[in-house]
C-alpha cells in the first residue's frame, strides 16, 4: 500500500513546492511588447526574482502599474532620493549623465522628466530601452514607481521563441 503512495505523494510534493517558488520566489514571464527592445524582444521568456527585493539603477524590473492596469518590464534609471532628468536628448541622474542610456541614441520625447523630478524613498524611474516606443516614467498613466509595486527583478533573460 505504501509503495503506491509514494509516486502519488511524490508528485504531491513536487506540485507544493513549484506553487510555492512560483508564488514567493521566481516566477516566468513572456515579455509582451517593443518596449525593452533590442535588449529584450517580444515572446522573450525571462525568470523574475521575487524574493531579492533589492534594485539598483540599471536592473530590469516587472511591476504593476494601477493606472493602466497592467504588468510592465522596463529599466530602474534613478532609485530612491535620486533624481532625475531627461535634456537634450539624454538622461541625467543626478545631474550626471546616465551609464544606462544606449550608446549613440537620443531621446526624443522626455515628458514628465523635462524638469529635473526628485525620487523620495521608496520611488524608481523606469524607462523601456526602446525608447520611442515605451510607455514609462515620462508619461503621466505610468509615472513613477512605488516600490510596493515592485513584482521582482529580471535574473535571467532565455532566448526568445
Amino acid at each position: 500500500m505504501i509503495n503506491k503512495l509514494k509516486p502519488i505523494l511524490t508528485i504531491l510534493i513536487i506540485l507544493i513546492l513549484t506553487c510555492y517558488i512560483s508564488t514567493y520566489w521566481f516566477q516566468f514571464t513572456l515579455v509582451q511588447g517593443e518596449s525593452m527592445s533590442p535588449t529584450l524582444t517580444p515572446n522573450h521568456l525571462v525568470i523574475i526574482d521575487k524574493h531579492n527585493k533589492t534594485f539598483q539603477d540599471g536592473d530590469i524590473i516587472v511591476f504593476y502599474s494601477a493606472n493602466v492596469h497592467s504588468v510592465c518590464i522596463k529599466r530602474i534609471i534613478a532609485c530612491p532620493n535620486e533624481s532625475v532628468q531627461i535634456k537634450n536628448g539624454l538622461i541625467y541622474v543626478n545631474n550626471i549623465e546616465s551609464p544606462f542610456q544606449r550608446p549613440d541614441t537620443y531621446i526624443s520625447y522626455s515628458g514628465t522628466a523635462s524638469d529635473k523630478i526628485q525620487m523620495s524613498n521608496e520611488q524608481y524611474f523606469v524607462i523601456g530601452d526602446n525608447y520611442e516606443h515605451s510607455t514609462d516614467s515620462r508619461y503621466s498613466e505610468i509615472g513613477i514607481i512605488s516600490y510596493d509595486n515592485i513584482i521582482g527583478k529580471v535574473v535571467f533573460p532565455f532566448i526568445s521563441q
